[in-house]
């Protein structure tokens, strides 16, 4: 079976200088010299200055503090149905309530357009969480523009888009699971131009202290470990090398898709990831039956939208329309590093051959 993802992490010799350094200064945890380190590489990474982001434990609770840090009490968060489950976790442990809203169909992303209609129709919006897309970066600029006219704060769920989000003046939280292009394990950064927010977002992943002995807020233990810095830190040493290897690889898939004469859409403006998702002219589930027997791994990363999942079917939404096909048709196809040209050659003539027998049988 050739798994749907393979994740890449830094070697044990290259973790190691840096658990060495753990070692000397027996310094653990709660913002240790490691993680500030990596704070003021990706800091330098994005163009901003160092008290401009800060580290956390995984990118659901670094969601979850920005966004109580903005809302600022009960209230509906809009969210994206098209996104994974962890972004309306994030609302719900900040005490919000998520309201679901349909994408736009080419880029896959919430347009602002739906935005300031609901804004009509739903009461009480404490917040707005625009979703890059499987790594497809969000526009920033006229999510600035709504949350400046609005009133409402807007925090960007950017998990998979390390290698291409642009940071405006809107909070941006980024995962460093193991998962992802840039990987630490587990953790995750939050990105803002605001270092008052940013020091509000510190007090809450560090149950209410910041710089001083008193909780004034309601927090939590968000902090990014020691351990899990040192193999972010080891993956930023690698980094430039590896975002070549990821774009090489997308490079090869798609010509591959091509010449088998694959028909599938992706995101529009669609950045580099360590997934690709592609809609196909096809039922999923019965594509990832077929592609199963031929010993392919796949998986439908968001389902049928968040919407679906049990624990938010009875939060409310507007009309889903464009969700509904988008989780009937897509399907994440095996992408990782050590994915070799045999294997990617038998991924693509077994995709091939599972959509045209598809085709012949409806």
């Amino acid at each position: 079976m050739i798994p749907v993802a393979r994740p890449f992490l830094p070697t044990a010799e290259a973790v190691l200088p840096y658990l060495k350094r753990i070692d000397a200064a027996r310094f653990y945890s709660n913002f240790g010299p490691l993680a500030r380190e990596l704070e003021a590489r990706l800091s330098h990474h994005f163009g901003l200055p160092k008290d401009c982001v800060v580290s956390a434990a995984n990118g659901t609770i670094a969601l979850t503090a920005t966004l109580a840090a903005l809302s600022r009490g009960a209230g509906t968060c809009l969210i994206p149905s098209w996104t994974f489950c962890a972004s309306a976790h994030a609302a719900l442990a900040a005490g919000l309530k998520p309201h679901f809203l349909d994408v736009d169909p080419r880029s896959w992303r919430l347009a602002p357009g739906v935005v300031k209609q609901a804004l009509r129709e739903v009461q009480d919006v404490r917040a707005i969480m625009p979703v890059a897309p499987f790594g497809a970066p969000v526009d920033v600029a006229p999510w600035e523009e709504l949350s400046l006219s609005s009133g409402i704060p807007v925090v960007i769920d950017a998990a998979a888009a390390f290698a291409g989000q642009q940071i405006g003046t809107l909070p941006v939280v980024i995962s460093l699971h193991a998962t992802k292009i840039l990987g630490a394990g587990e953790g995750a950064i939050v990105l803002a131009r605001d270092p008052e927010l940013i020091a509000e977002i510190t007090r809450r992943l560090n149950f209410g202290f910041y710089r001083e002995r008193v909780s004034r807020v309601a927090g939590f233990n968000g902090k990014l470990s020691e351990y899990s810095a040192a193999v972010g830190l080891a993956a930023c040493d690698v980094w430039a090398e590896n975002r070549i290897r990821w774009a090489q690889l997308l490079s090869r898939y798609e010509a591959a898709l091509d010449d088998r004469g694959v028909q599938r859409t992706g995101p529009c403006g669609g950045g580099l990831s360590s997934t690709v998702v592609y809609s196909f002219l096809a039922d999923a589930n019965l594509l990832s039956e077929r592609l199963a027997r031929a010993g392919i791994g796949t998986v439908r990363w968001y389902g049928s939208g968040c919407h679906a999942e049990p624990a938010f079917q009875s939060f409310t939404r507007h009309q889903l329309p464009v969700t509904a096909a988008l989780g009937f048709s897509c399907l994440g196809l095996p992408f990782f590093l050590d994915l070799d040209e045999q294997s990617l050659d038998r991924v693509v003539s077994a995709l091939a051959n599972a959509l045209l027998d598809l085709t012949i049988q409806t």
